[in-house]
C-alpha cells in the first residue's frame, strides 16, 4: 500500500471521527446499545452466564432478544476495561476500525491494482454507517463476521479449505444476531459462478463451508444449555417477529427506502465518474459484490418488523462494488498535502471528543432524571436496588440500570420491596407520595404504609 493511499485512508477515518466524535464522547446512544451495554458490564461483574445473560428487567427471566455471543464478547471488553461510560463508546471506534481495516483488506485482494480508500469514503457517507456504528449495534460485529467470511471465499477459489473459514465467520454471525448472519454462504457460489464461471467449484465450496456450519451447530445444540437458550430465541424473538407478533415500529416498506436511501449514495459516486470521464465499467468481480450485497439485503424484508440498523453488514459490499466501479475514473490525489490534511483533521476530532466528553447528550433530560433518581434512593434510610415502574419507559430504565446499577421493572407491585415508583406526575395510587418531579410528565414517588403496617 503506498504512502498516499494510507494517508488517504487516515483522512476518511479522520472525517468519520469528526462526524460522529461528539455522539462519541456523551453519555447518550440509542436504546438497543445502551441496552446491550448494560448487559456487557452485568456479565463482567460475572452474573448470568454465556447462554443465559443476565437482565436489568426482572420481568424478563434473561435476555433472549438476540444469540448470546455478541454481548457476551463485549462482556469480555468491559471486563478489560471496567464499566465506565466510554467504554461501550470505544467498543463502537474498535469496531469502526476493525470494519475499515478488513474492508481496505479486501478490496487490495478482489482490485489490486484499485485504491481502496474510495470504498471506505462511500461507506461512511452512508447514513446508516454512522447510524449503526456510533450506536453500539450487533450489526457492527456482524459486518466484520461478514467481511471475514467474505475475505475466506474470496482466498477460497484458488484453496478450497479456506471455505471451513466461511463457516466460521457465519457461525459468529449467528451467534451474534441469528440468521442474518448467514448471508456470506452465498459468497463462494457467487464468485465461483460470477467470476470463474465454475459451477462445479461453486457446488464443492458451498458443501464445504454449509457442511462445516452444520456440523458446527449440531455441536452445539448437543449441549443443554444451548438447546434451551436458543429455543427460547427461536420462539420468543425471531418466529414472533417474523409473525408480526413484537411490536413494529417500521415496516417493509420503510426498510426499502432505507436501501434505497444509501444506495443513492454509491449512485452520486458513479455518476461523478461518468460525468469525469463518461464511461465506467462494471467487472466481473464488481458484479460478484453487487449481487452479494443484494443476498445481503433483500432477505431482511421477509420480516414485517425493520430498523434501518439492521442494513450495516450489507453496505461495505454495495461500497466495495462501487470501489471498483468508480475508482479508475476518479482523479488520483496528489500525495502532498494529505498527510498535513489528515493530520489536522485528526486534531480537530480530538478536540471535538475532548470538547463534548462526558455531556449528557441529546438524551439530557432522560439522563438527568435517572441521576435525580439514583441521588434520591441512595440516600435512603433502608438500602433499596431496585426501582419500579408504571410504563415501559426502557430509556431511563437502561439508562438507570447502565449508569447506575439499578434493576427494574415495568409493573407496580402491592409489596413494598421496592418502595420507590417512577409514575406520571398525577397521584396513580393513594399509597404513593410524591419525592421529586421528573421531565416529561412523571414523577418519582415512594410507597407509604398504611396505619396499621
Amino acid at each position: 500500500m503506498s504512502n498516499r493511499e494510507t494517508a488517504l485512508i487516515g483522512l476518511v477515518l479522520g472525517l468519520f471521527w469528526l462526524y460522529i466524535a461528539a455522539d462519541l464522547a456523551t453519555l447518550s446512544m440509542g436504546l438497543d446499545g445502551v441496552i446491550y451495554a448494560t448487559i456487557a458490564k452485568l456479565g463482567a461483574a460475572g452474573q448470568g452466564s454465556f447462554w443465559f445473560p443476565a437482565y436489568f428487567d426482572l420481568d424478563v427471566e434473561w435476555f433472549s432478544d438476540s444469540p448470546p455471543l455478541g454481548v457476551w464478547l463485549q462482556s469480555q471488553y468491559f471486563t478489560l476495561l471496567g464499566d465506565a461510560f466510554w467504554v461501550e463508546k470505544t467498543f463502537c471506534g474498535l469496531m469502526v476500525v476493525i470494519i475499515a481495516a478488513l474492508m481496505v483488506g479486501l478490496c487490495r485482494e478482489t482490485a489490486p491494482s484499485q485504491p481502496a480508500w474510495w470504498s471506505l469514503a462511500i461507506f461512511f457517507a452512508m447514513p446508516v454507517t454512522s447510524h449503526a456504528l456510533k450506536n453500539n449495534s450487533l450489526e457492527s460485529m456482524v459486518t466484520v463476521a461478514a467481511l471475514f467470511s467474505v475475505w475466506a471465499a474470496w482466498l477460497g477459489r484458488d484453496r478450497l479449505w479456506m471455505n471451513v473459514l466461511v463457516a466460521v465467520g457465519c457461525l459468529a454471525g449467528l451467534m451474534i444476531k441469528g440468521p442474518v448472519g448467514l448471508f456470506p454462504l452465498a459468497a463462494p457460489a457467487l464468485f465461483a459462478l460470477v467470476i470463474d464461471s465454475n459451477p462445479r467449484k461453486a457446488v464443492l465450496a458451498t458443501v464445504i463451508c454449509l457442511g462445516s456450519l452444520l456440523l458446527a451447530i449440531f455441536a452445539i445444540l448437543s449441549i443443554d444449555a444451548a438447546q434451551l437458550s436458543t429455543g427460547h430465541y427461536l420462539k420468543t424473538q425471531l418466529l414472533a417477529s417474523l409473525a408480526g407478533e413484537r411490536h413494529i415500529d417500521h415496516g417493509r416498506v420503510y426498510q426499502l427506502g432505507q436501501l434505497l436511501n444509501n444506495l443513492s449514495i454509491a449512485g452520486i459516486f458513479i455518476g461523478v465518474a461518468w460525468l469525469s470521464n463518461r464511461k465506467f465499467h462494471f467487472s466481473r468481480p464488481s458484479w460478484a459484490f453487487l449481487s452479494l450485497g443484494l443476498a445481503a439485503s433483500l432477505p431482511l424484508l421477509i420480516s414485517p418488523r425493520q430498523y434501518k440498523h439492521y442494513l450495516l453488514p450489507c453496505l461495505p459490499f454495495f461500497a466495495i462494488w462501487a470501489n471498483m466501479v468508480v475508482s479508475p475514473y476518479l482523479a488520483r490525489w496528489s500525495a502532498k498535502y494529505i498527510w498535513m490534511t489528515t493530520a489536522f483533521v485528526l486534531m480537530l476530532s480530538s478536540g471535538r471528543t475532548y470538547w463534548y466528553f462526558g455531556s449528557p447528550g441529546k438524551d439530557a433530560d432522560q439522563l438527568s432524571d435517572v441521576a435525580a433518581i439514583a441521588a434520591v434512593v441512595a440516600s435512603a434510610d433502608v438500602p433499596v436496588d431496585h426501582v419500579e415502574f408504571c410504563a415501559s419507559n426502557y430509556p431511563r430504565r437502561a439508562y438507570l440500570a447502565r449508569h447506575h446499577g439499578f434493576t427494574t421493572s415495568n409493573h407496580v407491585t402491592t409489596t413494598d420491596n421496592a418502595n420507590y415508583v417512577v409514575c406520571a406526575s398525577s397521584q396513580p395510587d393513594d399509597r404513593l407520595g410524591r419525592v421529586l418531579e421528573l421531565n416529561d410528565e412523571l414523577a418519582l414517588w415512594i410507597r407509604v404504609p398504611l396505619p396499621d403496617e
